[in-house]
């Protein structure tokens, strides 16, 4: 039975989830493209090109990553030095390019503020239309990562594939206050700019995001210290702290509901706080004094037993060495 699995995983593997997220990302750019289309003018239509080097390159990083994975299915014996490829955080950037800019050109030049229900592409159909980046990033990043089941390493991904996407939802939503038919409220201009800014960066971070993870391996190799607090830094600095800041004006100056991602805002704040505080204190990442390596404090001691011994085979090997090329010198000498 356990063979059969094993032979079913490696034909199909995640092919279904692999070819959701090429429909999604399809479906996500066709919407976009018509949104302009229709709101501005058929010239907007040139963005299907863009759209078609987003889909290759996901394709292609798709494609690879399971032809990878099917020859570790394939061979369940085989010793596996990674669970990951490099393509993910490459795909999400290309992504978030040409992603960004139709999102700021829709809010900037008041496609969405003239959005109302009786439109056929209105507010609900944009805002479910960018929330699929939400699902695109978990497609990509369970498409890109094998990690064993059960594992800190998946529990790690897990955690991950969470806060991203709780980040995106959170900055859509804060978007919903620029449906300017719908909130009936008009922002200053700066606050406006605030909003739209703080939410477009946000699509940016999960590059950050999926770049971290590679530095996180399940053989307990972890990033440096430096860059585990520039990431949580990052994710305090651009997300929660100034979004909080906007959901509090935006409650006491312009009278507007209080969302419950305030609450997230807070709590992830604090979460931040507790890394940043776990990465410099006593019981942060440790660093390989041999390979230069960090890993986590409960691998660090495994780690070393592995690098000291090789280093202790290549100093008898140098030994051996010098001591054969001893040998002709005395043998010479004795005759």
């Amino acid at each position: 039975m356990g063979k059969v699995t094993n032979l079913i995983c490696a034909r199909f593997g995640n092919i279904p989830a692999r070819v959701l997220c090429v429909l999604v990302l399809v479906c996500q750019g066709a919407l976009l493209d018509y949104c302009l289309a229709f709101y501005l003018n058929l010239n907007w239509l040139g963005w299907i090109a863009a759209d078609v080097v987003v889909v290759c390159l996901w394709l292609y990083a798709l494609i690879t990553s399971y032809r990878y994975f099917r020859q570790t299915w394939m061979s369940p014996g085989a010793a596996r030095t990674r669970d990951e490829l490099p393509f993910a955080f490459i795909s999400w950037f290309v992504y978030a390019c040409l992603y960004v800019p139709r999102v700021a050109i829709i809010f900037k030049w008041e496609i969405a503020a003239k959005l109302t229900d009786h439109d056929w592409f209105g507010p609900n159909a944009l805002k479910t239309t960018l929330a699929l980046s939400a699902p695109l990033f978990l497609l990509l990043l369970y498409g890109h990562h094998d990690a064993k089941p059960h594992s800190n390493r998946k529990n790690y991904v897990d955690r991950l594939a969470l806060g991203v996407t709780f980040d995106i939802l959170d900055s859509l939503e804060l978007l919903d206050i620029l449906f300017v038919e719908e909130s009936r409220v008009i922002l200053t201009f700066d606050l406006e700019n605030a909003i739209l800014s703080f939410a477009c960066i946000v699509f940016f971070l999960p590059t950050v995001a999926l770049f971290e993870l590679r530095k996180n391996r399940s053989d307990g190799e972890v990033a440096s210290v430096n860059f585990g607090v520039l990431y949580s830094l990052l994710f305090m600095l651009l997300v929660n702290i100034p979004f909080l800041v906007i959901r509090l004006l935006l409650w006491n100056i312009y009278n507007q509901d209080v969302s419950v991602f305030l609450i997230k805002n807070v709590m992830l704040l604090i979460m931040g706080f507790k890394d940043i505080w776990e990465n410099l204190g006593p019981h942060g990442p440790r660093k390989c004094s041999e390979c230069d390596g960090t890993f986590h404090p409960d691998q660090i001691e495994p780690h070393k037993e592995k690098c000291a011994p090789e280093e202790a085979m290549e100093l008898q090997d140098g030994g051996t060495e010098s001591e054969a090329s001893k040998l002709p010198i005395e043998a010479h000498s004795s005759v």
